[in-house]
């Protein structure tokens, strides 16, 4: 029975006391520098009183967290470090990575330094962290046992962990499997809680959607189309003033009852009949006719021009109406077509998402009663181990 509980002991302890690999010393006390390795297995420090034993322990207490003081500054020294490095098992690192640090090769960084004038730095892995979150990782991977102190081994909290450290990696494997199985566990309870909470609110919020994701697709949104609109508008309006003048012109010569074209005419008429007594009337006659026949040209011009002048009325008024619309559309979901062809895209997949709830909730509920079989599969294989 002692045997037995020996290599229980052996065990447990080869399990912790690996993880402090390396201690370098600097400037504490009486100390000046000096670096140790330390190996698997118990290490046994020995010496006279005085030989400074209990340094060593004090700078163990300063990486893991405890108070510092600045009368451990070696005298006539600005400042003291002392820098750890700690094993990192896959329990221990999944604890450093809820703050954000990361063990490299397994391995785990710890400097503290103190200055003479009592200020000190805490970092792990070369980032400055507070000295809070120095205590809580450290926590995780080292106990310091004195008169005094806090002892682990007498919390029940710990006792499980070393339990498991001494029966080995078949009960540290089925804990890891054993805590990714809860989290999953919990990620679904979590999403179920959300979709089933407010039915009403998700019907409404799917009403919004749905008018949202109807009201872009019927406009039928093409990139680049409102500065089209805009040159084909500005054509059009362009268009309706040239009808106008052309319009006004035709009438000046032709429509009237008194048309440009009949009065020069009649004016060049009475000149002639006046040219038998003055030549110079002649001459004037002559430019009329001229004139009249230049009119006479001009007519089926302008009937030309007002056939091909680039202007319709119900086109103008087409154009407009979705010049219109797409404005409107734009206040309300985007500066530009692609924003509001983006905006559509993002409108789709809420509302696939909310419309796709129910059958999610389905499928979640399947794989919460796998998940559950499994973790009562798997704590019942580690409960078995532990008795």
């Amino acid at each position: 029975m002692q045997k037995t509980w020996f290599s229980c002991i052996r065990r447990i302890a080869q399990a912790y006391l690996k993880m402090l690999t390396e201690l370098t010393i600097e400037n504490i006390a009486i100390i000046d520098q000096t670096s140790i390795l330390f190996g698997p297995g118990l290490t046994a420090i020995t010496g006279e009183t005085g030989a400074g034993k209990s340094l060593l322990v004090d700078s163990i207490s300063l990486c893991i967290g405890e108070r510092a003081d600045s009368t451990m500054v070696r005298t006539g020294t600005s400042r003291a470090a002392v820098n750890a490095v700690f094993e990192v098992r896959n329990s221990e690192a999944s604890v450093l990575e809820n703050y954000g640090i990361f063990a490299e090769d397994g391995l785990l960084y710890v400097q503290r330094e103190i200055a003479s004038e009592g200020r000190s730095q805490c970092r792990i892995n070369g980032a400055p962290v507070p000295l809070g979150v120095l205590k809580t990782v450290t926590s995780q991977l080292i106990d310091l046992h004195g008169q005094h102190e806090h002892q682990s081994l007498l919390h029940i909290d710990f006792h499980l962990a070393f339990l498991d450290a001494f029966i080995g990696q078949k009960a540290i494997e089925l804990r890891e499997i054993i805590t990714e199985k809860v989290t999953r566990l919990n990620q679904i309870r979590a999403s179920l809680v959300g979709l089933e909470r407010d039915e009403r609110e998700r019907e409404q919020t799917l009403d919004l959607l749905r008018f949202q994701v109807n009201e872009i697709e019927s406009a039928q949104i093409q990139i680049g189309e409102l500065a089209q609109l805009e040159i084909n508008i500005r054509r059009q309006k362009s268009g309706e003033k040239n009808s106008e003048i052309v319009s006004s012109a035709i009438n000046a010569i032709v429509n009237r009852d008194e048309s440009a074209r009949d009065l020069i005419f009649e004016a060049a008429k009475q000149l002639q009949n006046a040219t038998e007594s003055d030549e110079r009337l002649k001459a004037v006659a002559n430019i009329l006719l001229r004139a009249a026949d230049a009119v006479e040209e001009a007519i089926p011009a302008l009937r030309e021009a007002e056939e091909f002048v680039d202007y319709d009325a119900a086109k103008l008024e087409l154009l407009a109406a979705r010049q219109d619309e797409l404005l409107r559309l734009k206040r309300k979901y985007g500066n530009t077509e692609e924003e509001m062809l983006e905006f559509l895209k993002t409108a789709q997949s809420s509302m696939q998402s909310l419309e796709n709830a129910a059958e999610n909730a389905s499928e979640l509920r399947k794989e919460l009663e796998v998940v559950e079989l499994e973790l009562n599969s798997y704590c019942s294989n580690l409960t078995q181990i532990r008795e």
